[in-house]
């Protein structure tokens, strides 16, 4: 069986084997219809698929930096439109050098180690990098240098004051300036150098090492040495220089003259000693002295050479002439715990007061003094132990106390002992002792009152008495009345 179909044109043709021009177009226009629906899907399969980091640039590949300092890395990536530019990420090779944050800013650390100033090792390396995902990176080198903190210029000649150093024009004309660096091992040690006064002549001796020279003259001079580092102005010292004639000796002398060898260097707590220093040239430009305690826990002393008791025991008081320390006076101060006394007559050890008729010394050789009171109650002068409770043909009756320190007092002649009066018996001032008399090689009733140091050795009671310790005595007079001194030494 033949098929046919009629065309446009209204002609009739015939079908071979099921094909004609119709199912021909109709196979086309499916076929077109696939394709270009295929070729869409390709386009946006393609361009759903991220724009890799093809590169990656730092501002600088290398940077140098102090210690403590930060900064941040500039970054730039081609393709600009890769997708995987948010994705950067940030590594340092030596996080003790250098650390870096997911922003590009890098701080760098205290890097500084005893070891490396041992060395002289002056910086530390890190290497800094940006990397994608897909592997591509740069880096920059980070050089961390060890920060300088302090410059100090260091004379070798003595200071006088934390930044004054004095030449001796009549001694030590010259001294040595070194400029010192802390920590010594600072990357950066360039500085600068000042001074004034061209009367001073400075050389360079060695690296960092002056040599300062004042040239004599009359009158004195000074001037300013400044330091200061090219790192940064508030990195800087100075000191000042002076020129001096300078005093070579010294004389000390106690303000009072006192002649006593027990009061020459000895005082009680509390109390002071004023001594005179003298420094020598006379022709000096500055004869000033300073003063200084060995240990001002026992005795301080003054700018005007005012030594003060502090506690008991003995130091060292030393005078210097202002610029010259080699210029120098020391003696030995003693120290001691004051022993306070009381008039021995009268109620309460002291309370009235009685004349006294015969004094330490004269040409008998008075031991005592004789106080005539006629029968009145006796006191301790002092605080103490009684030893010796007596009766013989010269003192009569009479009692021997032991103080504190070794010194003794002796009371005699006494008419009446008290119940207190026993060997062994501790006493203070107001321990009634007996009463006074005539027993003895007596004339009239009165009291004979000694006083002895821890040796047995009587002296003077009473400070204007003749002889050669009435400098230290107990008592002095004061009006009509014998009053405790202070100053007394009793040793």
């Amino acid at each position: 069986m033949i098929f046919a179909y009629e065309t446009q044109d209204g002609s009739v043709k015939p079908v071979e084997n099921g094909k004609n021009e119709f199912n021909t177009k109709e196979n086309n226009r499916e076929a077109n219809t696939e394709a270009t629906e295929e070729n869409n899907n390709s386009k946006a399969d393609k361009s759903a698929l991220p724009i890799l980091v093809s590169s990656i640039k730092v501002g600088d590949t290398s940077k140098s930096v102090y210690e403590g300092e930060s900064f941040k890395i500039d970054l730039s990536v081609s393709p600009k439109n890769a997708q995987s530019i948010d994705s950067i990420k940030w590594s340092s090779s030596d996080t003790s050098v250098a650390t870096v944050d997911q922003n590009g800013k890098v701080s760098a650390k205290n890097i500084n180690t005893k070891d490396m100033i041992k060395k002289g090792i002056t910086y530390r390396d890190a290497v800094i990098t940006a990397y994608s995902d897909n592997g591509v990176k740069a880096s920059c080198k980070v050089r961390v240098k060890v920060k300088l903190k302090d410059i100090t210029l260091k004379p070798s000649s003595q200071q006088y004051g934390k930044d004054h150093v004095v030449l001796q024009t009549n001694k030590n004309k010259s001294t040595t300036l070194k400029v010192q660096f802390t920590p010594s091992n600072a990357y950066n040690k360039s500085y600068k150098l000042n001074y004034s006064n061209k009367s001073f002549s400075v050389k360079k001796t060695s690296a960092d090492t002056y040599k300062v020279t004042a040239k004599s003259t009359k009158k004195p001079y000074a001037t300013y040495f400044s330091v200061s580092s090219s790192q940064s102005d508030k990195i800087s010292d100075k000191k000042k220089v002076s020129a001096y004639k300078v005093a070579t000796s010294i004389k000390v002398s106690n303000k009072k003259r006192i002649k006593a060898s027990v009061r020459k260097h000895n005082i009680n707590v509390g109390r002071t000693l004023t001594l005179k220093a003298s420094s020598y040239p006379k022709s000096a430009n500055n004869k000033s002295v300073t003063w200084k305690s060995s240990n001002p826990k026992i005795a301080t002393v003054n700018s005007k050479g005012v030594v003060k008791g502090k506690k008991k025991g003995t130091v060292k008081i030393t005078a210097y002439a202002k610029y010259n320390k080699s210029a120098k006076k020391t003696f030995t101060v003693k120290v001691h715990t004051p022993v306070k006394m009381s008039w021995p007559v009268g109620k309460s050890a002291g309370k009235k007061r009685y004349n006294v008729e015969s004094l330490y010394g004269g040409s008998r050789g008075h031991k005592g003094v004789d106080i005539i009171v006629g029968v009145k109650s006796i006191y301790p002068a002092a605080k103490g132990k009684i030893v010796k409770v007596a009766n013989n043909g010269g003192w009569g009756k009479y009692i021997v106390i032991k103080h504190p320190g070794g010194g003794k007092t002796l009371y005699s002649h006494m008419s009446k002992f008290s119940k207190n009066a026993k060997v062994g018996k501790t006493v203070s001032t107001k321990t009634y002792l007996g009463k006074s008399g005539r027993t003895g090689r007596a004339t009239c009733s009165h009291l004979h009152f000694e006083i002895m140091n821890k040796k047995g050795k009587t002296f003077s009671a009473i400070k204007k008495a003749s002889g050669k310790d009435n400098h230290n005595a107990p008592f002095k007079k004061k009006g009509s009345k014998y009053v405790y001194d202070p100053d007394f030494i009793w040793q």
